[in-house]
């Protein structure tokens, strides 16, 4: 899963937050806290549709 910047977000501004809900309960929450350029990418990781969790991105890389 990845979130796209559409414009310029600092740091220490307003952050971008993912939640995920399963069968009514949050089941994942995880903000970016890091400054992005207009048009930047953050990679949230992989979300396991079974259990609503999500995976750190570099769990999921093939090395």
């Amino acid at each position: 899963m990845a979130v796209g910047a559409a414009t310029e977000r600092v740091e220490q501004g307003p952050r971008v937050c993912v939640q995920v809900f399963t069968g009514g309960a949050r089941t994942a929450e995880t903000c970016d806290p890091t400054h992005r350029h207009a048009g930047d990418r953050w990679d949230v990781g992989l979300l396991d549709l079974a259990t609503g969790k999500l995976t750190e991105p570099d769990t999921h890389k093939k090395k």
